[in-house]
């Protein structure tokens, strides 16, 4: 494997480094690692009101950045395309991945726990909103 921490001349071009191991058969696989998330409490949250939903919102701005750490590689690794949003389509393939999907929800709750993690109804889900849904609110 080839160092980047070298003198600036000796470092490898990015096409160099794309074509090592780990860029090429590690790193694809690397994602499903940080999907530690508990999709039950998802669940949970999307049970309750809006009042109670805005709340935990107004509440995930005031989140150190330590206490996101986790989230934000979970954010990151659903984010398949890195636009900052999540579709139906990347919640599917993470709950996929972590065979939540088909063995304790089918594919209209998961429908129906986006659109109720979708505060704003745009049809995608945010940073602050998936945190919102990821936060322990009883705290």
């Amino acid at each position: 494997m080839k160092s980047i921490f070298v003198e600036q001349e000796k470092r490898p071009y990015c096409s160099e480094l794309l074509e090592t191991k780990w860029i090429k058969e590690l790193a694809p696989n690397s994602t499903n690692a940080s999907l530690n998330i508990d999709w039950g409490h998802i669940q949970r949250y999307t049970k309750l009101n809006l009042v109670q939903k805005c709340g935990i919102n107004f509440t995930s701005f005031r989140l150190t950045e330590k206490e996101t750490e986790e989230f934000v590689e979970m954010f990151k690794a659903l984010d398949v395309n890195n636009d900052g949003v999540l579709t139906l389509e990347e919640i599917q393939q993470g709950a996929e991945n972590c065979s939540f999907l088909g063995d304790k929800m089918n594919l209209n709750d998961l429908i129906n726990m986006f659109n109720e993690i979708d505060i704003d109804k745009n049809g995608l889900i945010n940073y602050t909103e998936f945190i919102s849904a990821l936060v322990d609110y009883k705290n």
